[in-house]
């Protein structure tokens, strides 16, 4: 059976989580690549379009700009927090360290 993401824009195959725990969007917006100055108009252009997945990671330098742009659009009450999906990687040297405590 195809699934929607309901309140999408547009129609974004999903995938359910459980019986009862929601579904996570099968597509999503990456951010690698975006100058923090274009974050905003690409992110608000990617919820638009119903993008409610986003991907992040310390290396593109812009995670501060993807953060305060999404709690811009839960602020004006276009989406909700429990309807996006944010991800993030963390860099090999700060995952694991057998000297830190």
């Amino acid at each position: 059976m195809k699934r929607t993401l309901p309140g999408a824009a547009a129609a974004v195959p999903a995938l359910p989580l459980g019986p009862s725990a929601g579904q996570i969007p099968q597509i999503g917006f990456g951010t690698w690549g975006l100058q923090p100055q274009e974050v905003s108009t690409a992110i608000r252009a990617a919820v638009a379009a119903g993008y409610r997945s986003f991907d992040c990671a310390p290396v593109y330098q812009n995670e501060r700009q993807v953060g305060e742009t999404l709690s811009a659009l839960i602020a004006e009450g276009v989406v909700t927090r429990s309807e996006l999906f944010i991800t993030s990687k963390v860099p090999p040297a700060d995952a694991c360290s057998q000297h830190r405590t």
